[in-house]
């Protein structure tokens, strides 16, 4: 795991939680909110509004979390492996993400890669 697996999981945050986010929105205002996904897909309403508050309360960390992850802050890390953990509940897409980067934030690349002096070591390479 390096560098380019840290950025990669930030644009895929910053995709997943807008996505995730804008459709459960898209779904509040055209389809009737969680009682139509629970509907559709046949699981119980419980399911559906567990799914579309998820979406919509992690839509913005994401986003927040994704931008710190391309820019390698250190609190970006912290901040993905909580979203990573929560973002397990939005299926099938959140899983996904959230699986990738709990593998790539708990790598010990990933230690080295967020400690203070390779930040001072990159900013001194460019």
């Amino acid at each position: 795991m390096n560098e380019i697996h840290i950025r990669a999981l930030g644009v895929l945050n910053i995709a997943g939680g807008a996505l995730a986010g804008l459709f459960a929105l898209f779904n509040i205002l055209f389809f009737g909110g969680p009682i139509s996904i629970a509907g559709y897909f046949g699981v119980s309403q419980v399911v559906g509004i567990v799914w579309v508050t998820a979406a919509l309360l992690l839509m913005i960390p994401c986003i927040v979390a994704g931008l710190g992850l391309i820019t390698l802050r250190g609190w970006a890390r912290d901040l993905g492996i909580i979203l990573a953990v929560l973002q397990l509940l939005i299926i099938p897409t959140g899983t996904l993400i959230g699986a990738y980067g709990l593998v790539v934030l708990f790598s010990d690349t990933a230690d080295h890669i967020f400690t203070r002096r390779y930040g001072q070591y990159v900013d001194t390479k460019r």
